[in-house]
């Protein structure tokens, strides 16, 4: 890694006038008060105090002759010469005469190298000469070539280091001899090559480093024997282990023009490698300043961990001031620009519970060249697990999406599970699943890196997505818990909240780390009945949506021509959900593999949030950080979903699953209201574009008879409005959007604060109200109040 030159020690003007200001009483004694005495002061021109570099100016010096009582005496002429007492050159007009009280030197350098001082010697005798205190001249040191890698497994060679020394202006200074030293720190050495030298003409070479240990440490450059001091260089951080990723961060978001702090963790920013987004910088592990241009940003911090490292990567995202800005850069249910390929895998073994599998058929489309090959670039991944149906083999019947998928930019790896259909529906038939997802993880990461591979170089590892079906997308949740390598996870009606609760397992053993995540639901699912599938959507942590596609059930998600018969009857046309569905996981795919923040428009923004598109129901969050912790005034219970799990015939056990966003709902009653105090005197969300929360309504759970028609809870228009109050009792309500909707799947409600005629800067309470003419009896849970 290529270092700025370390800034040299700097001083004040006033240090250099201090420094140079000594007078000759001091020095010679008190002088002839006929004659006087001579005395130095400087007005410093260098930054660096007593400190200068080579070529740079001395500043002003200026000779006085003070003590003198005589007037004719003090107007005599006498010459003034200038020496020193360095090993160097003074450069510059080094005598004058003097014919008053005051005499200045100005344009005056220095050419060499170490520390002198400067005396002024008059032509007469009787004068005592003054001299200044110690000055150095203090080269810097500038990086000319080094270090290239910063992670080495085990330790090796890192090649050659150049070094040179530099001036006032970033000149080569060429001076021979100064003796350098290279050497590393903390549990990183040097084991072998040249690690002492001098320099020949300003350049000093080490030839051939080694490097060894285990952990984090950093190669500098230091001066060794010699009397011409320089400033440290910091070559580079290097970590020397084996390399291991962890699971991505992804910072909080930012707007143009906002300041903005975040603490990413104990990482040594060293260690950090990627451009950041202009107008933000890295110190002591905090990200802060005033972002200026939007985008998405990645970088990777090494950190170590035991004898091993940890690369990490930190993700965020700069967004326009107003979020209306946003634009989708094209329609994701259009195809995309690639022709598309298709090929077959095989792989060869996956271990499960029942035994090992061999020969396991996966189908790949990919974005073609046209021809045979893939398309020229570096393309995202999704590895595809299908549903389990009768019969079993459906790997193959979800083309339509994945030829999508791969028209836009994505290698598609659809992974036969048929084999496991057979084994009955609880947690360990989930962790073959996952298994499996693994296995074909492993095999992708293959392909890539063969050079004998059509895809060798091909495929981006850091932007691999784990998607699936039904049990499919169970196993891929569990997997994307797992392992960190994965960019996201995109699952179609997961099987997993019911499996285990069954199986006594209140939630996954570790939880999901912060990563994206889509997850779509059918609404009259019979495989995965509701609740379950909006519980497992809960389990995402990271930027996230949950969508939920009105009048289709599970099977909706294969092709149209698939020969599988849907459970019941769908309202929606299956094309109609395809077109739903290529939308929203295309630009779930690309916002979060391309960093395309126009996407954050469909996932996030008004149009997914309302029921403009009449198709779905979206409960989704950007991952900000800026939700506002409220102490909340109302009614509380376990869950809206408890009298629906008990028809069911499902414990209570579940009901209280810890994704169940703590379990905690705000019941909402027919004619009543909630209120929540922010927890202080007052709350500053003057940058803040909106007030967010989640909401649903307390529907019977649908029918277990496929043949009846279930739409006894249909959507009806969101009869709630949300009032701000600032800290002088001015209250303002805003209705939720007459288009706005609510159903028994919960649904994200956003209102811009713009609309709030109150003070921003300094809100005192939220309340959210059932308007008078409510259509709806049930009860309403509100969660997840949040101001973003």
């Amino acid at each position: 890694m290529r270092t700025s030159p370390t800034p040299g020690r700097r001083s004040s003007p006033t240090r250099l006038a201090a420094a140079l200001a000594l007078a000759a009483v001091g020095l010679f004694g008190c002088g002839d008060p006929d004659v006087g005495v001579l005395r130095i002061e400087a007005e410093a021109a260098s930054p660096f105090g007593p400190e200068i570099r080579p070529g740079g100016r001395l500043g002003r010096i200026t000779v006085l002759r003070e003590g003198v009582s005589d007037r004719e005496e003090l107007l005599r002429p006498v010459v003034v010469t200038l020496t020193h007492d360095g090993s160097g050159e003074l450069i510059g007009t080094t005598q004058r005469t003097m014919a008053s009280a005051a005499m200045a030197f100005d344009g005056l350098s220095y050419a060499g190298c170490g520390s002198f001082r400067i005396r002024a010697t008059a032509d007469d005798p009787a004068i005592p000469p003054a001299e200044t205190g110690s000055i150095t001249v203090r080269p810097l040191l500038t990086l000319v070539e080094g270090v290239d890698r910063v992670v080495i497994p085990g330790g090796g060679p890192i090649g050659r280091v150049v070094v040179q020394l530099t001036g006032a202006v970033g000149e080569l200074v060429p001076l021979d001899g100064v003796g350098l030293r290279l050497a590393a720190s903390g549990p990183i050495r040097v084991t072998g090559g040249t690690t002492e030298v001098t320099t020949v003409g300003g350049i000093a070479t080490f030839d051939d480093i080694e490097v060894g240990g285990s952990g984090l440490g950093v190669l500098r450059v230091t001066t060794a024997g010699t009397d011409c001091p320089v400033d440290d260089l910091e070559v580079s951080a290097i970590a020397v282990g084996d390399v291991f990723d962890g699971p991505p961060i992804h910072l909080p978001s930012a707007r143009v023009g906002v300041p903005y702090a975040e603490t990413f963790g104990a990482m040594d920013e060293r260690y950090l490698h990627g451009a950041l987004p202009p107008g933000l910088a890295v110190s002591a592990g905090q990200l802060t300043g005033v972002p200026t241009e939007t985008g998405a940003w990645r970088v990777e911090v090494f950190r170590a961990v035991d004898t091993e490292i940890e690369r990490v990567e930190l993700a965020i995202a700069v967004f326009p001031n107003h979020d209306p800005e946003l634009a989708e850069p094209e329609d994701p249910s259009a195809p995309g620009p690639h022709p598309v390929g298709v090929t077959a895998w095989t792989l060869p073994t996956v271990t499960t519970s029942t035994g090992a599998l061999s020969d396991v058929a996966v189908r790949v489309a990919y974005p073609s060249d046209g021809a045979s090959g893939l398309a020229d670039g570096v393309f995202g991944a999704v590895v595809f697990l299908p549903t389990v149906a009768d019969p079993p083999a459906t790997y193959d019947l979800y083309t339509e999406l994945h030829d999508h998928w791969a028209s836009h930019g994505f290698v598609v790896l659809s992974v036969d599970s048929s084999a496991l259909a057979a084994e009955p529906l609880d947690a360990e038939a989930l962790e073959d699943h996952r298994r499996l997802a693994l296995t074909a993880l492993d095999a992708l990461r293959a392909e890539a890196a063969s050079s004998t591979s059509a895809f060798f170089g091909g495929v981006d590892l850091d932007r691999v997505f784990l998607a699936g079906h039904g049990r499919g997308g169970g196993g891929a949740l569990l997997a994307a818990r797992d392992e960190p390598g994965v960019a996201g996870v995109l699952t179609f009606a997961p099987v997993l909240a019911e499996v285990l609760a069954a199986s006594g397992t209140r939630a996954p053993p570790d939880p999901m780390p912060i990563r994206p995540g889509l997850v779509i639901v059918a609404e009259r699912d019979r495989v995965v009945p509701w609740p379950n599938a909006d519980m497992a959507g809960s389990l995402l942590t990271g930027p996230a949506a949950v969508v939920t596609i009105r009048d289709t059930n599970h099977l909706d998600a294969l092709d149209a021509a698939s020969p599988h018969v849907p459970l019941t009857t769908s309202g929606l046309p299956r094309a109609d959900r395809r077109a739903v569905e290529r939308r929203y996981t295309t630009a779930f795919l690309r916002r979060f593999a391309y960093d395309e923040i126009g996407f954050e428009a469909t996932l996030f923004m008004e149009r997914g949030q309302t029921s403009g598109d009449t198709a779905v129901v979206v409960r989704a969050r950007r991952y900000t950080g800026t939700a506002v912790p409220v102490e909340v005034v109302g009614s509380v219970g376990w869950s809206p979903y408890e009298d629906a799990l008990l028809a069911m015939g499902v414990g209570l056990a579940e009901s209280r699953l810890p994704f169940l966003d703590g379990a905690h709902g705000i019941a909402l009653a027919a004619d009543g209201q909630i209120g929540a105090s922010l927890g202080r005197e007052s709350f500053d969300v003057a940058d803040r574009r909106r007030v967010v929360f989640d909401v649903l309504r307390e529907c019977p759970p649908p029918p277990a008879d496929p043949v009846v028609d279930d739409d006894v809870c249909p959507p009806v228009e969101l009869p709630i409005a949300v009032g701000l109050t600032d800290l002088d009792g001015v209250q303002s309500y805003v209705p939720a959007r007459p288009d706005a909707v609510v159903g028994r799947h919960w649904r994200t409600v956003a209102l811009d604060l713009a609309d709030f005629a109150v003070d921003p800067g300094r809100l005192a309470r939220v309340v959210i109200r059932r308007e008078s003419a409510d259509p709806v009896d049930e009860r309403l849970w509100i969660r997840d109040l949040r101001f973003e």
